[in-house]
């Protein structure tokens, strides 16, 4: 399985999930669609080559030009509008594209109906958490040993605590609706990554209350102690990157 971020953060989100011949996209969003579309042109694609879209939720900053792929199929818990070829999922309902079965889990977002998704494909799997305010008990067993995560850092609790953001902002992103800090997502990862866990991306961080270097400093010391080595990577919000293997 290979994988790539296209984009990541508060303006605009998208990523790729490829085998073989097939291209999954999950969110559509990103600063404008030149950009999108040069980002495709990258790793060698186009909008036409996308197979299926994958939709967390419904916010903005997820489905902006999700217009550019509607004739594609989309897969999503949320309703979206009906020019869509929407393709409406369950939490926990396995489902699958081709050589992928995925597994919708629901997250705890200001937006309905906001899931994540466990995505398998041959003998690995990657886990895709952004979004929510924290992660149910019930999921940790789902999600444990994963090859892959990428999951939401969100915020410094400090740095957006001293910002000159609005109180009802603050209340609102540390909130049970709101996302993930460095803290909780170091402390979900230390209870699922395991022995077969090669990567770890660090996802949709603010570029006003967090840096790369605070997310990475805050999973990095949490996971110090375990025997085994994972790799570690905090998303920039516009940056091509690519992880997984053949």
């Amino acid at each position: 399985m290979k994988f790539y971020a296209l984009a990541s953060g508060s303006k605009g989100n998208c990523y790729i999930v490829n085998h073989q011949d097939q291209w999954i996209m999950i969110d559509c969003a990103s600063s404008s669609k030149r950009y999108l579309i040069e980002a495709l042109d990258l790793i060698g694609l186009a909008i036409s080559n996308i197979d299926a879209i994958l939709v967390t939720h419904g916010h903005s900053d997820h489905i902006s030009q999700l217009k550019l792929v509607k004739d594609r199929p989309i897969y999503s818990a949320c309703h979206l509008k009906e020019e869509f070829n929407q393709i409406m999922i369950k939490p926990l309902k396995t489902f699958t594209i081709g050589h992928f079965q995925i597994m919708p889990i629901a997250l705890s977002h200001d937006s309905p109906n906001t899931v994540g998704f466990i995505i398998t494909c041959k003998e690995e799997t990657l886990v895709f958490i952004t979004d929510t305010g924290y992660l149910r008990n019930e999921y940790l067993g789902l999600i444990e040993n994963a090859d892959y995560y990428i999951i939401e850092s969100n915020h410094d609790t400090e740095m957006l605590w001293q910002s000159k953001r609005p109180i009802y902002l603050k209340q609102r992103i540390t909130s049970d609706v709101g996302h993930l800090c460095n803290e909780d997502c170091a402390n979900i990862l230390y209870t699922v990554v395991g022995e077969k866990t090669k990567s770890v991306w660090l996802a949709h961080l603010s570029e006003e209350t967090n840096t790369l270097d605070k997310a990475l400093a805050c999973s990095q010391k949490r996971l110090q102690g375990l025997n085994f080595h994972i790799a570690i990577k905090a998303l920039k919000q516009f940056e091509v990157v690519s992880g997984g293997q053949e």
